[in-house]
């Protein structure tokens, strides 16, 4: 049991720095949820499994958000799901 709550905690500190890594490069002026678009596009053609893994669970939210609240987000609800 010990050993699943340190891979856990490996695992989400990892996610912690790929995310704070994406919104620090964020481009001013540009739509985020196109930027997350792009940078998974660029995670798949580079073969990077973790951050592919990261934005997915990124987009997923954003998608379960606009589900929920039936409307598309903009930058800073987006940067409230981040």
């Amino acid at each position: 049991m010990k050993f699943l709550k340190k891979l856990l905690k490996i695992v989400e500190e990892d996610q912690e720095k790929i995310i704070k890594e994406l919104y620090s490069s964020f481009r001013v002026g540009e739509n985020m949820k196109n930027q997350i678009i792009e940078d998974l596009k660029t995670a798949m053609k580079n073969q990077d499994k973790e951050k592919l893994s990261v934005i997915r669970m990124l987009k997923g939210a954003i998608s379960l958000e606009e589900i929920n609240t039936k409307k598309e987000l903009n930058d800073d609800d987006i940067i409230g799901i981040i």
